[in-house]
């Protein structure tokens, strides 16, 4: 697994072709119906055009008992996606229930991607600095979704 560094401020996890990549965990703070999910994609160098991103969620952290798996999201059809491109990119879900006693691991999975080593590629931006003392190399993300009543 490869990791780049930009500066002292971002630390970015390559994403690997044919590979799913394990971005950290989540668990709620209540029980939600999970809608979408939202990480940070960063964008380096010219892409064909064809790539695409999915999150998967797992019951475990080995990453074989699989929860749910978010919609397709095409790297092409960011808007103003580009060279050096970095922001924040959702993932749809179908509302799966999640409960605030379990933890969820959270991996990426393209199709239509071939890196380039150090030419192009796609990356998750880590929700840290690079140098922040306990960090676990977990992915910028959030979840969303409506709360159930308690």
């Amino acid at each position: 697994m490869a990791f780049k560094n930009f500066s002292n401020v971002l630390k970015i996890r390559v994403l690997e072709t044919g590979e799913l990549v394990p971005c950290g965990t989540a668990q709620p703070a209540k029980a939600i119906e999970l809608q979408y999910l939202q990480l940070v994609l960063f964008v380096h160098g010219s892409l064909a055009g064809t790539e695409k991103v999915r999150v998967k969620l797992f019951n475990d952290t080995a990453l074989t008992k699989l929860f749910a798996t978010s919609n397709w999201a095409s790297v092409a059809a960011i808007p103003g996606v580009g060279v050096d491109w970095i922001g924040w990119l959702r993932f749809d879900f179908a509302r799966q229930f999640l409960s605030p006693f379990d933890v969820y691991s959270v991996a990426v999975e393209t199709t239509g991607y071939t890196r380039n080593v150090d030419t192009s590629y796609l990356g998750v931006a880590l929700d840290y600095l690079i140098g922040q003392s306990g960090a676990d190399d977990a992915a910028a993300m959030a979840l969303y979704g409506y709360r159930w009543a308690s």
